[in-house]
This record gives structure tokens, sequence and C-alpha cells, in this order.
């Protein structure tokens, strides 16, 4: 069972367009931001079991027989050949790994729209959400160049393994980090917002 680390997604932009096609592009059904939906896990890995079941030619044909009879939605092994071609594909051969690869995370979440705002011809939308482990850097690092006109701010807190932060990206930068423990960052915020 993961640690879960405390999330605050911060989108601003001078552009009211923008800022609502940010808030229709992550939407998915009853989820108000999903990784998934921008930055969706290749349907090929999804299969694969973590840690990946590296197994031979026949020892794989074998397992696909068996694993389509007695359960056809599960996860299969793979041969070495087919997690190389995995890997030149995709950059990884299972769906945990590409999704701490692309989404920093390996799961996607249940994020709330806290606010929506305008504030001194500023835009805003807050979210907050739990995340496993870490927050989701790399998600965030790889859709802002999607949105040009937007900044993105996250801030996180995870307690358990102390340590809190945030990141500022613009486009294909990170315009700031700042990472402490977890108390840091908590005094921090609360010197900001003593309410």
């Amino acid at each position: 069972m993961p640690n879960y680390c405390d999330n605050v997604l911060i989108i601003e932009s001078k552009s009211k367009e923008s800022i609502e096609h940010f808030k229709s592009a992550v939407k998915a059904n009853d989820m108000e931001l999903s990784f998934e939906k921008l930055m969706p896990t290749p349907p090929e890995l999804m299969r694969v079991s973590y840690p990946p079941e590296i197994v031979s030619e026949k020892g794989y044909k074998s397992a696909l027989t068996v694993q389509i009879i007695s359960d056809p939605s599960g996860s299969f092994p793979i041969t070495k050949r087919i997690s190389n071609k995995l890997k030149r594909k995709f950059g990884a051969d299972n769906w945990y790994n590409w999704r701490i690869g692309n989404w920093g995370v390996k799961s996607d979440v249940d994020a709330q729209l806290c606010e929506e705002s305008l504030n001194r011809n500023v835009y805003q939308l807050i979210y907050s959400f739990l995340s496993a482990w870490e927050p989701p850097i790399n998600w965030v690092y790889t859709i802002a160049p999607k949105f040009p006109k937007l900044s993105f701010r996250i801030e996180y807190c995870e307690t358990g393994n102390d340590f809190g932060g945030t990141y500022r990206i613009k486009g294909k930068r990170i315009a700031s980090k700042d990472q402490n423990d977890a108390r840091d960052y908590l005094k921090k915020l609360k010197k900001r917002d003593p309410n």
C-alpha cells in the first residue's frame, strides 16, 4: 500500500479560452482531471504484468493458451523479444514503468476542481488530489507544452517520507522548483495562508 502524496495543481492564464480548453481536455466521465485522458497508457502495456514475467517462446505460447481460457482479461507474461519491442516503441515494457516514466505516479487520480476564478485578469483553476508516493511532476511537465498559454504550479506534501515542495512549469521548462522536508514545507504554507 503506498503512502499518499497531497497535491494541489494550479493552472493560470490570461486566456479564458485556454483555461476552458484545458478543463475540457482533462475531464473524463465523472473525473474532473484524468491523467489517462491526455496521456493514455498504451493498451499493449495494460496486459503485461508488473513486474513483467519474462518467459521463453514456448512458455509464452503455453501461458497464452492457459490465460485465454482461465482469465481472458488478465495479464500475460512476455518474451525477451516482446519486451525489447515494447521498450523500443513505448520506452517501457509494462504499464507500471510507462506510467512512472510519463506520469511520475502509478495510477490515475480522482482530482477535485476546488476553485475556478478570475483574479487581476488572470484565470485560474485549482485541482486537489492524492497520488501514490510522489507528485505527478512527469505528467505536468509532459502536458505543459501542449498548453503554451498556461502556467502550471504543483504544490505537494508527502508526510510519510517527509518531503514537500513546489514546481512551476511553463511550456517546455521548469521555471522553478523548491523541495524541503514536509515540516518546513507546511510551515511555509502556514506563513503564506495563516487560516
